[in-house]
């Protein structure tokens, strides 16, 4: 049995077989991905000399569909993390530095990740109590961020999907552009196999990972003394945050982050207004091409929008104003 204090390891170095030293931490990690690439590629079915002589204009169109949108995806995402982590210099009331988040693109996908641990040298044994803090706030962290690129990709005219979950990981290289391990793993096949249409899963290895921590919450308080009240918050905000969808899953309310303050709604409406004119579209389409599972996923995206806002149409059937349930 550990002391009072739990103090553990957050970290462990392995030496590899070639010298170096392989650093494992446990990762927060977040698989997005763009929806429909594959299908709009098929249409390039010509050598590029033949498509440009023969189909310009099939071959500009899915150029804007495919190289566009991508480019304009991780826009998104560049942007939105670049201004949270020039604003995340706070310290945690653990005392430990929370990480800043990092992505890495492949294709039309984006991995982001933060790790629990920013500052080595100061954190060689951490109590676990601290540990529990960063995590959630780390998470809380970048569920935030998901929310936004959910929100402007939607609005944008980009349907996108994708998990979050964790696990142990290591960066493969010095420049930490090439993650690898179980939070990989566990996030990429959420992304691929469970969440099916336009939203965010909660993976069941994080699903554990709070289930874990709270049960230490609740089983040692002690642990938490002067945080107690910094623990709540956070375990409220994903009771908010987390919800679960119409099959059993959880997944992320991205939403909610734009409706829960009413500040924030006023300033964001617009974007509200154009990601849910985008679910439309979508549903509208797919509807018109009588592809029943599209056009069934599409209705669940809308359905989701509507438990939490009212829509206004004028005549024409536009929508002219959004309002808070």
């Amino acid at each position: 049995m550990k002391n009072k204090k739990w103090n553990y390891n957050a970290y462990c170095n392995i030496k590899m077989e070639d010298g170096k030293i392989l650093l494992l931490q446990d990762y927060i990690i977040v698989w997005l991905d763009i929806l429909g690439q594959s299908k709009t590629f098929s249409q390039l079915d010509l050598p590029l000399p033949l498509m440009l002589n023969e189909k310009y204009d099939i071959f500009k169109r899915v150029v804007k569909e495919t190289f566009f949108k991508v480019k304009q995806f991780r826009t998104i995402i560049e942007d939105l993390i670049r201004e949270f982590n020039a604003k995340n210099l706070y310290k945690s009331d653990s005392l430990v530095e929370i990480s800043r988040i990092d992505i890495q693109f492949i294709s039309d996908s984006a991995i982001l990740k933060i790790p629990f641990i920013k500052n080595f040298e100061e954190t060689e044994r951490i109590p676990l109590a601290s540990l529990i803090i960063i995590f959630l706030e780390s998470l809380k962290d970048i569920c935030n961020i998901v929310s936004g690129i959910m929100m402007f990709s939607f609005s944008q005219g980009i349907a996108i999907r994708g998990a979050i979950d964790f696990g142990v990981c290591a960066e493969m290289n010095e420049i930490k552009t090439d993650i690898y391990g179980a939070g990989v793993v566990n996030a990429y096949r959420n992304e691929a196999k469970v969440a099916k249409y336009p939203r965010i899963v909660i993976g069941e290895h994080l699903c554990k990972t709070i289930g874990f921590y709270c049960n230490i919450y609740n089983k040692q308080p002690e642990l938490f003394v002067n945080r107690d009240a910094t623990l709540r918050n956070q375990i409220e905000h994903f009771r908010r945050y987390f919800s679960e969808d119409q099959d059993g899953i959880p997944m992320l309310s991205y939403l909610d982050f734009f409706t829960e303050d009413h500040e924030m709604f006023v300033e964001q409406k617009e974007i509200i207004i154009e990601a849910y004119k985008f679910i439309e579209e979508q549903l509208q389409i797919h509807i018109k091409n009588a592809d029943d599972k599209l056009s069934g996923r599409y209705k669940l995206v809308k359905a989701y929008f509507l438990e939490r806002l009212d829509v206004s149409y004028n005549s024409q059937k536009e929508i002219v104003d959004i309002a808070l349930k």
